[in-house]
């Protein structure tokens, strides 16, 4: 799924405006101005489009509805060019249409901004055993001091790979791996740990938890 804004929505070359400057004055329509009537100082603004930031997925069936509630785009597994993987466990559902004999008719997606966005493949998994991904407790901590962050372990079947990134702000790097890990926070502030729990033979969906830290003097 990819949340539109700027550089996030595809455009067909062939459907992008003229530029004005390179148009022949004769051919401009209503509406619009010659570059070379505007006086000194002008500037043309437009204003960003809005972000969807947030989704909610409602499933229509024969009983009834069943919501998600709201989904943060943010919590997402980044994928490549704004392309985002959001996995939805079917337990943060609700509602009258979870009658188990109730027969799926419709999905719907609804974003929290009057702004478009693509879906590109909607799958419903059965996992038997799904992988864990839990960060721990939030936490204070010293700068300079190094901190251990322990993941919850999976299963012993399930060939888990731990990732973890220590400060969410430039997006989600691989700062270290590993179930078990060490990691010293340079300065003071709040910061955002993400542990990404991903299945090596690519058979689990990839989860993920947050936790936050508080770094003090």
């Amino acid at each position: 799924m990819m949340p539109p804004g700027p550089g996030g929505v595809p455009m067909d070359p062939g459907m992008m405006p003229p530029d004005p400057a390179g148009m022949d004055p004769g051919m401009m329509g209503p509406g619009m101005m010659d570059p070379g009537m505007m006086g000194p100082g002008a500037q043309t603004q437009q204003a960003a489009p809005p972000m969807v930031t947030k989704v909610r997925a409602l499933l229509v069936t024969d009983k009834g509805q069943i919501d998600s509630g709201e989904i943060d785009i943010h919590n997402a597994e980044d994928a490549l060019e704004n392309w985002s993987t959001l996995v939805v466990p079917l337990s943060k559902f609700a509602g009258q249409g979870l009658d188990p004999t109730a027969m799926l008719q419709n999905v719907a997606l609804f974003g929290d901004a009057k702004e478009k966005f693509w879906v590109a493949t909607v799958k419903l998994v059965s996992e038997a055993e799904p992988l864990i991904a839990d960060a721990g407790e939030q936490r204070i901590i010293k700068v300079d001091k190094k901190v251990e962050f322990t993941a919850k372990p999976n299963g012993p079947n399930v060939r888990a790979q731990y990732v973890w990134d220590f400060d969410d702000w430039d997006g989600l790097q691989e700062d270290a791996l590993g179930e078990t890990v060490t990691w010293e926070f340079a300065e003071p502030g709040y910061y955002v740990v993400t542990l990404t729990v991903k299945d090596r033979t690519g058979r689990r969906l990839p989860q993920m938890d947050r936790v936050h830290v508080k770094v003090e003097e």
